[in-house]
């Protein structure tokens, strides 16, 4: 019995031992930062745990100013820090550990991310990196049932994996799991086979693995459900025994956003204007709480993440950098506007760096930085060119040239008349034309007969 569950231990670590060493070298070559440890594992729901990392400096010269933090995304949440590296010699390394605590509420085996947050004088700009945290959550409660079961994308098929373990002291006959996905409120079919699996024996101490297929209804925008389980098995003298349980499937997956320029008021270099977004979801699953933030340019300074280095400051932010969007269902979208001052295009292109922040259904975080090249038409292009102000002008003064001419005329006729009259007179006279009645020739009055 020892035996097994020591054994049932170390397979459990293997794979999040292995998972433990990861790497990382941020843009601009300059620190390699490893991640060499977690521990204890594996880590659970509700669990803290300590991340151990490694920052070496891969430069040639002393970098100062190093500023390494951890971003809380779900499902971490910071306890402590200790030992953060504040420069390396070239060469040299530092260790250094996080304390964080998982969300009790994680309800899916696979991998978090754990985002990186690194800034240096040297390299003066903010760079974001991420770790994959594994987290295990093991289904135990009043039976024998382990539940594997990743997020599955609406529309997509994945497999539920249920190990049983015959804890008992005696072999487990005529073993039936069944999955229950009856309930219209679930939104999964079963796939390439039943919702039952039936197992002839279990001896003790052992245990059986058997797999669920199952399909996500496309229809669904995703979430967090509860699958109904049912577990009958008979001992060697023939009573029967009955246990039910409930396990959390979720359903989701990374909205796909696109943007895309939508409106500008601005027609060419050196204008102020406004500029709007239109912020896309075609993914199948809805977005939450979504922050831009629009950044800056300088002579001195790259684009956040390192997308594109500027020698010039192509633009001025005018309005606020950031801008809270909220909530963008499925197959929807909505706008983001900014006012700027353009003082460097080219050939009429503007690229602006972004930084998407934002939540799945199932509230996991995600960061994202994009590069958005802006087309800047000229009123010409656009055909919104209303011609020389001269031709206006010179158009007005004939019109009022024309008007002295035939009111002169007017007032040779009627002397005794003045200026209102005249105007009058030329109302009538408009009045008449449009109320009188058109005259039908003789070809049409025989037509007509």
């Amino acid at each position: 019995m020892k035996r097994s569950i020591i054994l049932l231990l170390v397979i459990l670590l293997i794979p999040a031992i292995a998972e433990a060493r990861q790497s990382i070298i941020f843009t601009g070559d300059e620190l390699r930062l490893d991640l060499t440890r977690y521990d204890p594992s594996p880590i659970q729901p509700g669990s803290k745990f300590d991340v151990h990392f490694t920052a070496f400096n891969i430069e040639d010269i002393e970098v100062t100013d190093i500023n390494i933090e951890l971003a809380e995304t779900f499902p971490f949440t910071i306890v402590s820090q200790e030992n953060n590296p504040k420069s390396l010699q070239p060469g040299q390394s530092q260790d250094f550990k996080y304390t964080l605590e998982v969300n009790k509420n994680v309800v899916a085996n696979g991998n978090y991310s754990l985002f990186v947050k690194y800034k240096s004088r040297n390299q003066n700009k903010i760079k974001i990196e991420k770790f994959n945290i594994y987290i295990t959550r093991t289904t135990t409660k009043n039976t024998f049932i382990e539940i594997d079961a990743p997020e599955i994308a609406p529309g997509s098929q994945s497999t539920i994996k249920a190990t049983i373990k015959n804890l008992e002291n005696y072999d487990m006959q005529d073993v039936s799991l069944i999955l229950n996905l009856s309930s219209s409120t679930i939104p999964l079919a079963p796939y390439g086979s039943t919702t039952e699996r039936k197992i002839p024996s279990i001896p003790k101490n052992s245990e059986v693995e058997v797999e669920f297929g199952v399909i996500a209804l496309a229809s669904t925008t995703g979430g967090i459900f509860k699958i109904p389980l049912r577990m009958e098995h008979h001992d060697e003298l023939g009573n029967e025994f009955i246990s039910e349980e409930t396990t959390a499937i979720l359903i989701g997956s990374q909205p796909e956003l696109e943007i895309e320029q939508d409106e500008t008021t601005i027609y060419e270099e050196g204008e102020n204007g406004e500029v709007s977004l239109k912020i896309i979801n075609k993914g199948s699953t809805n977005t939450k709480l979504l922050t831009i933030q629009l950044q800056e340019t300088s002579s001195n300074k790259e684009y956040l993440f390192g997308l594109i280095k500027r020698e010039t400051q192509d633009y001025e932010i005018l309005s606020q950098s950031d801008i809270y969007v909220g909530n963008i269902d499925s197959d929807d979208y909505e706008t983001a506007t900014y006012r700027l001052k353009i003082k460097n295009l080219n050939n009429n292109q503007l690229s602006i760096p972004l930084i998407l922040e934002y939540k799945d259904v199932n509230n996991k975080d995600y960061i994202e930085a994009r590069e958005i090249n802006l087309k800047i038409n000229s009123k010409e292009d656009l055909g919104l060119d209303n011609g020389s102000p001269w031709l206006i002008i010179t158009i007005s003064i004939l019109v009022l040239l024309y008007i002295i001419r035939d009111y002169r005329l007017w007032n040779k006729k009627n002397e005794n008349k003045i200026l209102e009259d005249y105007v009058r007179f030329k109302y009538r006279k408009i009045l008449k034309k449009k109320t009188k009645p058109k005259k039908i020739s003789k070809k049409r009055k025989k037509r007509h007969k």
